[in-house]
């Protein structure tokens, strides 16, 4: 009975990990789709074709700042809103409007959008080294494409925090081995994970038991970010442990 029930605890530990991994990867499809909803919306939104064509630029910060404020308000894993000309020149940045002016053209989802044709994946900042899943759309104005808008969300505490709340499971993600962001605090490496691909294992972090899954996302960039769930064992070893502690006293009446 020890040895049955041990092997199908196991089991189903490695079958939460990976259950737990499948829900990981359709928050982070869903969040994806949410960023190409908003830049559509977005590209069309009268107030971000004024804000592009004015030449007040105190004016132009008010609106893109407000209109990156209530969208965050309503969609926390937002992280990026920006606007760039026709030229791919950077006009305002809602979520950092002191810094523009900065040339975007050769940024292959701007690039495309410039032809007029939107486009989004994972890219990586070549300023920050951050991750962040991205969505590009052209503005037209009169049937002329005058620039581009840029919605996305960055690979951070809040977006691992999403992806917890909806797949139960503890998040991390990780680029270049380097974990970025965590939902377990202090994490400063990747636990070991024996296996190949995307085989769900057993790892301890802490004195913590966890059943880890991991899933690559490849940047355009050609690299690949990690989104590593885990999914803690204790519940189920406290159970499996209170189930033996009761079959050993009745072995041994």
């Amino acid at each position: 009975a020890h040895l049955a029930l041990s092997g199908e605890a196991q089991d189903e530990m490695i079958d939460t990990a990976r259950e737990a991994q499948i829900r990981a990867a359709d928050v982070v499809g869903k969040i994806e789709q949410r960023m190409k909803t908003y830049a559509t919306i977005f590209a069309a939104h009268p107030d971000v074709i004024a804000a592009l064509e004015a030449s007040d630029r105190a004016k132009t910060q008010e609106t893109v700042v407000g209109l990156f404020q209530r969208l965050r308000t309503s969609d926390a894993v937002v992280s990026t809103f920006e606007l760039t000309d026709a030229g791919g020149i950077v006009v305002m940045r809602g979520h950092n409007p002191t810094k523009h002016g900065d040339n975007k053209a050769q940024d292959k989802l701007v690039a495309r959008a410039l032809t007029g044709t939107g486009a989004n994946g994972v890219t990586v900042s070549p300023a920050s080294g951050e991750v962040s899943t991205d969505a590009v759309e052209p503005i037209l104005a009169k049937g002329r494409r005058i620039g581009t808008v840029k919605i996305g969300s960055r690979y951070r505490d809040d977006t691992a925090s999403e992806i917890k709340r909806l797949s139960g499971a503890d998040v991390i993600f990780a680029y270049q081995g380097k974990p970025l962001a965590s939902t377990i605090p202090g994490i400063q490496q990747l636990p070991a994970m024996p296996g190949k691909g995307d085989e769900a294992a057993a790892v301890t972090i802490g004195s913590v038991p966890y059943s880890a899954a991991a899933r690559s996302l490849v940047t355009l960039g050609g690299d690949t970010l990690q989104i590593v769930t885990l999914s803690d064992n204790r519940p189920k070893l406290t159970k499996l442990t209170d189930f033996e502690m009761t079959l050993g006293l009745k072995t041994l009446l």
